[in-house]
């Protein structure tokens, strides 16, 4: 079975100069290792918001343009299909937004299913908790599973 990679990010909140240069250093990073791409997931809290639907994104100062480009350039939203809104992954108060991402490679988007994003407690957190089913491998595979099967 080939390697999967998982990359988790906690950007800054605070700061889109230091969020910017972590991304930039990542694409970097990412950039140095190629052979991983198309087996990487990445996700985590951008602290930023990656949705063109959304109004915040076209307000959004110091938006990571680069790094939003080599994502939609190596990688699929595992979470929203393509020109659609994002489901709100914050919350505060009455304010909502979408900050949590998960974004993979090729290979191992191909192999993820069921995703789905839940809120929790909000004494225990304000962010949503983001689930994705990833398959391994084939299953009941073997003598007598298939008809045909000569083994």
């Amino acid at each position: 079975m080939p390697p999967i990679y998982i990359l988790n990010i906690y950007a800054h909140s605070d700061n889109y100069r230091a969020r910017n240069h972590l991304f930039d250093q990542i694409i970097s990073l990412l950039n140095s290792m190629p052979e991983m791409i198309s087996s990487l997931i990445i996700a985590g809290d951008m602290n930023c918001c990656f949705d063109s639907t959304s109004q915040r994104y076209n307000r959004q100062t110091g938006k990571p343009k680069s790094f939003i480009e080599f994502l939609n350039t190596h990688f699929s939203d595992c979470l929203s299909q393509p020109n659609l809104p994002h489901d709100y992954t914050f919350r505060r108060g009455s304010s909502l937004s979408t900050l949590d991402y998960m974004f993979a490679g090729r290979d191992a988007f191909f192999k993820m299913s069921d995703d789905d994003t839940t809120f929790l407690s909000q004494e225990w957190t304000d962010h949503a908790l983001l689930t994705k089913t990833y398959t391994i491998g084939m299953t009941n595979c073997g003598k007598g599973v298939w008809r045909a099967n000569p083994l």
